[in-house]
């Protein structure tokens, strides 16, 4: 039987808030039903988005029926949250030498001038370890990396809890072999292990601050983001 013979199934578009989660459902005949939850009630159900689908359905406890769904599409706003809010995991920021403080300095823009009480937002890091390494815009290596020192502040890291990293190295978006070594070490087990995957630009940006940026809204977001969406698992239409 080819797919265009197949008898359609359910659809389902999800969005997963911090307070509700939404379902919008188009039946097999055609039907639009939609439903609402609250995304967070362990004492009824263990996941909004499931327990959507199951009430649309109309099924009972236990597994989902197999062969009835056929697309689950799903968004989220519970990163943007995180990082609006400022409820993200708890962030390393792993960045060149010199350059610790380069994120609190930013542009120095001064939306009101003439303020003589100025309230500097939170940045998105807990720590910054300084690595040592330099390589230049043409690729000329100024300062090797420095694998022992990356290691220690990396592994003291981990110790005090941090599972999420960012690293940005000066022109990294260029050369990116001290980052991709950073990486390796701070996922070596048994050392200096931080789980999750560091923030990294999809198109990173080539000035640093930019890149820091990109990098530190993916790290401590990425956590919330993976626990809103880890139990999504719907028999798929056969």
């Amino acid at each position: 039987m080819t797919r265009d013979d197949r008898q359609p199934g359910w659809r389902f578009w999800i969005d997963r808030g911090g307070t509700f989660t939404d379902i919008v459902a188009q039946a097999p005949d055609g039907r639009v039903l939609t439903g609402k939850l609250l995304s967070e009630n362990p004492e009824h159900y263990a996941d909004a988005a499931v327990e959507g689908v199951r009430r649309l359905l109309d099924a009972g406890p236990g597994p989902l029926p197999p062969g009835r769904v056929e697309t689950v599409r799903m968004g989220t706003t519970v990163a943007t949250n995180a990082l609006l809010e400022r409820k993200g995991e708890p962030t390393v920021l792993a960045i060149t030498r010199g350059f610790g403080d380069a994120l609190a300095i930013g542009w120095q823009s001064r939306p009101d001038i003439f303020a003589r009480h100025i309230v500097l937002n939170r940045q998105l890091y807990d720590r910054v370890i300084e690595i040592d390494a330099r390589v230049a815009v043409d690729g000329t290596v100024l300062e090797p990396l420095n694998e022992a020192t990356a290691r220690a502040g990396l592994t003291a890291a981990h110790a005090a809890g941090f599972r999420a990293l960012a690293i940005v190295l000066l022109h990294g978006w260029r050369w990116t072999a001290d980052e991709a070594r950073a990486l390796m070490i701070a996922l070596r087990p048994g050392r200096a292990r931080l789980p999750d995957r560091p923030g990294r630009a999809v198109a990173p940006p080539k000035d640093s601050p930019f890149a820091a940026l990109a990098a530190l809204t993916a790290a401590p977001a990425r956590p919330p983001r993976r626990k809103a969406t880890a139990r999504r698992r719907v028999a798929p239409k056969a």
